[in-house]
């Protein structure tokens, strides 16, 4: 049987590469992003390498989102044996120009939609011992901004 990987924030640049590295290590993939435009795409790219793509809309902000999805992911494509998390947000102008809104806006996507990532998959995980998680992300959106 064929292994699963999820990658949360499936985008162009670093998802859309790790996404493509998990097909050559010969794993399907669930990808999971806000808005469906980029991730079909980046889906029928996977698919036509030879494993099967899944393209997910979910918002990470929302935990019942994720679970859902989460679950579609599993019955369709079987257990979730890689998470990857790259969903990152960027708002404010550094930590002089950033309000707490703000803040606390990129916190639910970049940490709080990894720990409902990590949380939901889980228990396919711990069992065998294996915890193969990777959460990522890019800060070039923020590095250099005014009031750093």
């Amino acid at each position: 049987m064929k292994k699963t990987g999820w990658m949360g924030g499936g985008g162009q640049g670093v998802g859309g590469a790790l996404a493509r590295g998990l097909v050559r290590g010969g794993f399907r993939v669930a990808l999971v992003a806000r808005t469906p435009e980029f991730i079909g795409e980046l889906a029928r790219e996977l698919s036509s390498l030879g494993e099967p793509a899944l393209a997910l809309t979910a918002d990470a902000t929302r935990p019942a989102e994720l679970r859902a999805v989460i679950a579609q992911a599993r019955e369709t494509m079987g257990a979730i044996e890689v998470l990857l998390y790259n969903a990152r947000a960027s708002s404010g102008d550094g930590l002089a120009g950033t309000s707490v809104a703000q803040f606390a806006d990129s916190w639910r996507i970049t940490t709080l939609g990894a720990f409902v990532c990590a949380q939901d998959t889980a228990p396919a995980l711990i069992p065998e011992v294996r915890c193969p998680r990777i959460c990522t992300g890019t800060t070039s959106h923020v590095l250099g901004g005014g009031g750093s």
